[in-house]
């Protein structure tokens, strides 16, 4: 049930610090609307304490203007309120079909700029580093992997400074490789220039060593000396450490791209 005020009740709310108005026998507090009152303040001055139902319907108001005036009333009064002269106010009549609300501006930060900068750099190295490390081999290594060789021709790459030999009709060029083996340097060192088929078939090598093996590979035996040997089918580890921890670099560009992409989306919708 609304409040109800007596008319002298509302005459006493008449200046800018506490300003109350009737329409149409409800009682609006419009004190902190006052400086907002597209109008100026001055008109609704003039009606403080007074029944403003003349004056708001000779002016017109939009649709917005009304909805907003409901949202100030507090009561409704009880007995009759005198109103105001309209003649003097009519010179103050605005057209606000037209008033629309602004929403608050914000200022853009300074540095939006440089984080969006340093996002595209790290997006941009992360997948170099990404598509690097799974893309085919260059052009360049196709070449190398299509060059013929003589087994003399691998026969004299025997030392430390380029140890290369045949496994199954293939060339490899393992002299970057002779410090990270496994099983030593000696090992590769003792099989350089030769044929190391069999002795790599007899050791047993993991399914990481396989796909390492295809890094260093050069090239092939030419046609007319080619044994045409096949790998033997032996025992082949299918974990190993070194597999587990490629899996997991292979896993952390996807984690950090997709992490990346979801700041840079979040900065973008956000801020700009």
């Amino acid at each position: 049930m609304s409040k109800t005020y007596s008319a002298e009740e509302v005459a006493r709310h008449n200046n800018a610090a506490d300003l109350w108005i009737v329409y149409k026998g409800n009682v609006y507090d419009i004190t902190r609307f006052l400086k907002e009152h597209p109008g100026g303040e001055e008109v609704l001055l003039n009606l403080a304490g007074k029944d403003a139902t003349e004056c708001f319907d000779d002016i017109g108001h939009s649709l917005e203007a009304i909805m907003l005036r409901e949202t100030y009333k507090i009561g409704m009064v009880v007995g009759d309120v005198p109103g105001t002269v309209t003649g003097g106010v009519q010179d103050t009549r605005i057209d606000d079909d037209n008033w629309e609300y602004e929403p608050p501006k914000y200022e853009q930060s300074p540095w939006l700029p440089v984080m969006i900068a340093v996002g595209v750099i790290v997006y941009a190295s992360i997948f170099y580093y990404f598509w690097y490390s799974i893309r085919p081999d260059s052009e360049d290594s196709a070449e190398r992997m299509s060059k013929q060789y003589t087994r003399s021709e691998v026969a004299s790459s025997n030392s430390r400074n380029q140890t290369m030999f045949i496994i199954h009709d293939k060339v490899y060029d393992v002299t970057t490789f002779l410090n990270e083996h496994p099983g030593g340097e000696e090992i590769l060192l003792d099989h350089g220039g030769k044929d190391a088929s069999e002795d790599f078939d007899d050791v047993g090598h993991s399914t990481d060593a396989l796909d390492l093996m295809k890094k260093y590979k050069v090239g092939e035996l030419v046609e007319s000396e080619r044994k045409g040997s096949e790998p033997k089918k032996t025992w082949t580890s299918d974990y190993s450490k070194d597999k587990q921890n490629k899996e997991n670099q292979g896993l952390s560009p996807f984690v950090w791209v997709s992490a990346l992409a979801a700041m840079m989306a979040i900065v973008y919708f956000v801020y700009l």
